[in-house]
């Protein structure tokens, strides 16, 4: 691919590179860099902060960026770059999908008040700090809530969160999308994002999110919208996570102005009318038409 670029890459407009720490686009973005637009898909780890991406990303025609927070960590890392564009257009989320409250209770025999975890359950989301401060708020308030874990990974609960958390693994479209709109309010633990689907997908159920406060894009659609809660430690886990259960009206309101968000912001056709601008404003400073 890298070598069909070079030779080819008078015949295309503009090139897309995604995400930032792939090979592909690593040497694709260097090819022809008055050209490109990365994806970065960027969020705040060691590897962002080496030189090699330094040298590459201030240089590309233009950076997509999913939130402000991230066009904001995106200046920290790699300084102003006057003559690159650095547009904020997120990315477009499906809304066409049912979600049935009732049959995923049923089908799963769920029948108390839950918060639900969606995603890989390793260290790089945050899943185990999930489960320690699970266990200690289930010891401490003797809730009958659940933590309802979907998604891949190994995992061995320990003694203490037997009966407290249920482990459903890989599920159904249908069913996660059951899940979601059951629960109270589904956990985004992770720092690692630049987006987060999940949390989309969760506000298109009418279900509030809470997020660690310490990512700052999953936060900022929070603040954004109002859409659910944030936390930094144990003491805010327990206070926020008692205030959706304790608070049905208001955690139910946090919810519908989640979707209201996403419905906003984030559906495909206003994607990719934001997507089809920024093309054409790569064209035009090359000279070129669309068609070309």
């Amino acid at each position: 691919m890298i070598s069909y670029l070079r030779a080819r890459q008078e015949d295309y407009g503009v090139f897309f590179f995604i995400p930032y720490m792939f090979p592909t686009t690593f040497f694709g973005a260097q090819i022809c860099p008055r050209r490109s637009i990365v994806i970065p898909c960027l969020h705040d780890e060691g590897y962002a902060r080496l030189q090699i991406f330094r040298e590459v990303l201030p240089q590309v025609h233009t950076l997509i960026l999913h939130t402000q927070a991230e066009r904001e960590l995106v200046a920290t890392l790699y300084g102003p770059a006057p003559a690159q564009t650095r547009i904020v257009v997120g990315t477009g989320v499906d809304t066409e999908f049912t979600a049935d409250a009732g049959r995923f209770r049923r089908n799963y025999g769920l029948h108390e008040p839950f918060m639900v975890y969606v995603g890989r359950r390793d260290a790089g989301k945050n899943t185990p700090l999930l489960l320690s401060y699970w266990q200690r708020y289930a010891q401490e308030t003797r809730t009958p809530a659940k933590l309802a874990l979907i998604g891949p990974g190994q995992l061995r609960l320990p003694p203490a969160l037997q009966g407290q958390v249920v482990d459903l693994g890989f599920v159904s479209p249908q069913d996660k999308y059951g899940a979601m709109a059951a629960a109270t309010a589904l956990c985004q633990p992770s720092i690692n994002e630049s987006f987060s689907l999940v949390i989309m997908e969760a506000w298109l159920t009418e279900t509030a999110v809470l997020v660690h406060g310490g990512c700052g894009p999953t936060r900022e659609h929070v603040q954004r919208c109002h859409g659910g809660l944030y936390f930094e430690n144990y003491d805010e886990f327990a206070a926020t996570t008692h205030y959706l259960f304790s608070n049905p009206a208001v955690t139910r309101q946090m919810g519908a102005n989640g979707r209201g968000y996403v419905l906003r912001n984030y559906t495909w056709d206003k994607i990719v009318e934001a997507y089809a601008g920024v093309m054409e404003r790569v064209a035009r400073s090359e000279g070129r038409g669309m068609d070309e």
